[in-house]
């Protein structure tokens, strides 16, 4: 092998790692615009807070790493506050969760029968964007 190919390899190398630091960084930059915006509390959402994730690196369809990082919100009602909409369809996929009736409807007690569409994930990314600017 010769030298030049050993510093290609090395560079290659390097910016592997840059590229995931970088990754790692805006994911929790991300999150934790994200929690900010869930703590407004418009409309019951700050309840949230306490299923979001840690950052952690994604894996693809066979189980393998990639070189993107995630956070998840293990909550049934994560998405409805995020598109928005009407209470009833959630509640079964919050049931084949093992959520019972009343801990789903508690978690959305100030809602009635619609959530307002938040977009508190897409705030997120464009905020973190911005700063990032």
């Amino acid at each position: 092998m010769s030298n030049k190919d050993i510093v290609k390899e090395h560079m290659e190398e390097a910016m592997t790692m840059m590229g995931e630091r970088t990754a790692k960084e805006t994911a929790e930059q991300v999150r934790e615009q994200y929690i900010k915006n869930l703590n407004q509390n418009i409309q019951g959402e700050d309840g949230l807070v306490k299923y979001v994730s840690e950052v952690k690196q994604a894996r693809n369809d066979s189980g393998q790493f990639t070189s993107q990082f995630e956070f998840d919100v293990d909550h049934p009602t994560a998405k409805l506050h995020e598109r928005g909409g009407p209470i009833e369809p959630t509640y079964g996929r919050a049931k084949a969760d093992g959520w019972t009736r009343d801990g789903f409807y508690d978690a959305l007690k100030d809602c009635e029968y619609e959530v307002r569409k938040k977009n508190h994930l897409r705030n997120a990314v464009n905020q973190t964007v911005r700063d990032m600017d």
